[in-house]
């Protein structure tokens, strides 16, 4: 007879609003394979695409602590990914996202 062993690995991903560097750092520590993915647009851009009018709350005093707007967000020192997504395309991000995963051996 013979044994066959089986590993299972599950990627799990995990979108956090994080402002602030210890937190994300925090984060780097406490999870294995932690990628740290910077979603950077300037906030005008931001507020033309929103489809739930948020930021238009938010400039009316209807949402406090809205990050990047009423409330704090300090950008990433030295992310592995960032995404200028006023740049670039969806599929240039999902591209650039890919190549990362496969360069760092995840996929």
């Amino acid at each position: 007879g013979c044994i066959i062993e089986s590993l299972y690995y599950a990627n799990v991903v995990a979108s956090f609003i994080a402002p602030y560097r210890d937190q994300r750092e925090d984060f780097k520590k406490r999870i294995n394979g932690f990628i740290e993915v910077f979603v950077n647009c300037p906030v005008e851009i931001c507020e033309k695409r929103d489809t739930k009018g948020m930021y238009e709350k938010v400039r009316e005093g209807e949402i406090d602590n809205f990050t990047g707007v009423s409330g704090p967000h300090e950008e990433p020192d030295n992310p592995h990914i960032e995404l200028n997504t006023d740049k670039l395309s969806i599929d240039e991000c999902i591209d650039k996202i890919i190549n990362y995963l496969e360069e760092n051996n995840f996929i």
